[in-house]
C-alpha cells in the first residue's frame, strides 16, 4: 500500500493501485491518447471510464487466471 499526490482525495490517497487508478488518470489530459496497464489494471469499470468518460483508448495485459476474459480475445 502506498500514498499518492492526488488532489482532494484524501479517502482514497492510502488504499490499493485498483482503487487509485481513476482518481490517478483524472489528473492527466489522456482524451484521444492510449492507456496501457498491466493485468492487475484488466478491470471492466476502468475500461469504461477510459472509454465513456476519458474518451481515451486502452491496452490491458490480460493472463490465464481470467479464463473467459483470456478465452474472449486469443486468436
Amino acid at each position: 500500500m502506498g500514498t499518492l499526490p492526488v488532489k482532494d482525495h484524501e479517502d482514497t490517497k492510502r488504499t490499493n493501485e485498483i482503487k487509485m487508478a481513476i482518481p490517478l488518470l483524472d489528473t492527466v489530459d489522456i482524451e484521444g491518447k492510449d492507456v496501457t496497464a498491466d493485468a492487475l489494471l484488466t478491470q471492466r469499470k476502468i475500461a469504461e471510464y477510459l472509454v465513456t468518460e476519458r474518451h481515451a483508448h486502452y491496452h490491458f495485459t490480460v493472463k490465464g487466471n481470467q479464463k473467459s476474459l483470456l478465452e474472449d480475445v486469443a486468436f
